[in-house]
């Protein structure tokens, strides 16, 4: 228990759960899929003598030994992360970033269309930090894509982001004049357009109307 270095090493303490002293309690029925106090689900790899390999769903490879835990090696990511040992969620740090993070809580990326009829976006839904996200805008007949607006800004019509959390990214389109575009549909459109820019102060909307009509 306390001295054992490896987890299949662990003493058993109660029923089916067992302790390594620089690793923590787990249960070990099915091993190597073991439940950790902190980690929840992992699946243990033991073939390095130097440590422990182990994977966690959305992160990938991880290692530590008893030297170095709670200080957990990403393998995919080529740096380091450290297990807050107080919580029983599983929260990494991200030295990146300098926050804590819930390895096992998706984030939401949503948006709006401005305006709703402009076009459609595929890519928003839930994702684990780290992974990447892909919107893409697809406009509708009579509009073109005119960017990327809140959490991220940009003016392809594809946006690629690493997730870090929740966002709100909103694509906006504007009808493509032509000869025989309507202009009651033209301008009533575009007004929606301003009043969905949420970066704009009431006086800069007004005003943008007001160039708009002149």
């Amino acid at each position: 228990g306390e001295s054992a270095e490896s987890v299949s090493e662990g003493v058993e303490v109660v029923a089916g759960w067992n302790k390594v002293g620089w690793f923590g309690f787990f249960f070990a029925k099915f091993y190597p899929w073991v439940y950790h106090q902190n980690l929840g689900w992992i699946y243990v790899s033991e073939k390095d003598p130097g440590g422990t390999w182990f994977h966690f769903e959305h992160i990938g490879w991880i290692w530590t030994n008893k030297d170095t835990f709670p200080s957990l090696y990403l393998h995919d990511r080529k740096e380091w992360t450290y297990l807050d040992l107080s919580r029983p969620q599983p929260t990494l740090y991200d030295y990146r970033d300098k926050t804590w993070f819930q390895a096992g809580r998706p984030y939401v990326i949503q948006g709006s269309l401005i305006p709703a009829n402009g076009g459609t976006v595929t890519g928003y839904g839930e994702y684990y930090r780290w992974e990447s996200a892909t919107l893409s805008a697809t406009v509708s007949e009579g509009y073109r894509f005119t960017g990327w607006g809140g959490d991220y800004q940009g003016d392809s019509s594809q946006a690629v982001l690493e997730v870090l959390g929740d966002a709100t990214i909103d694509a906006t389109f504007v009808p493509v004049i032509t000869p025989n575009s309507d202009p009651g549909k033209i301008v009533s459109e575009s007004f929606d357009l301003i009043k969905g820019m949420k970066d704009l102060t009431p006086e800069q909307q007004e005003r943008s109307m007001a160039e708009l009509l002149i």
